[in-house]
């Protein structure tokens, strides 16, 4: 039989103390052996969790907050799961998914986004493989709670609330995203 290593972090806390760029920026954690969990990141001058191609890896409650940009900036993370992750208090958006060079989708269950000053979730238009939302708790973020541009995504079991200001929705769906 065939001994496969477990890649895993856990109970790891990064504080940027408003002096590094990112929290905590990875490249290509990928594999199902590959598990992240209880990472919690604030303070950093940009995004809290920049992961770039992590494909297929899982991260478990994990936090994001009080970082000058995105809590979470997920890109090209092609069937990645997030499981009860948390983002709040970000300058920017609480989860933005985006594609660079893949397709990008992945899933996001029983997470919690709140009171980031851009959107609660984006899902840029460039990612064009299905993206999961589930089982989730959005609120009060100053922009759409969730804003969709990609081709394919599954809501499902959202609880999302917004402030209702300058004509921010709870979910809006860009033009491109509807068939």
């Amino acid at each position: 039989a065939r001994y496969r290593r477990k890649q895993v972090c856990k109970w790891l806390v990064l504080d940027g103390n408003k002096l590094a760029e990112h929290g905590l920026t990875a490249f290509k954690i990928s594999g199902k052996a590959a598990v992240l969990e209880q990472i919690a990141v604030n303070g950093a001058k940009s995004h809290g969790i920049v992961l770039e191609k992590c494909q297929g890896a899982t991260f478990r409650s994990c936090t994001s907050s009080y970082n000058g940009k995105d809590g979470w900036r997920l890109i090209d993370c092609n069937a990645a799961r997030f499981d009860s992750c948390v983002a709040m208090m970000n300058g920017g958006n609480g989860f933005t998914i985006a594609a660079k060079d893949y397709s990008a989708g992945c899933m996001l269950t029983g997470f919690w986004s709140e009171k980031n000053k851009g959107h609660g979730v984006v899902v840029e238009p460039q990612v064009i493989s299905p993206v999961l939302l589930r089982d989730a708790w959005i609120e009060g973020n100053d922009l759409d709670g969730v804003r969709i541009g990609g081709i394919d995504a599954v809501l499902n079991g959202l609880g999302v609330t917004g402030r209702g200001k300058n004509g921010n929705r709870a979910i809006r769906l860009l033009k491109g995203s509807v068939g």
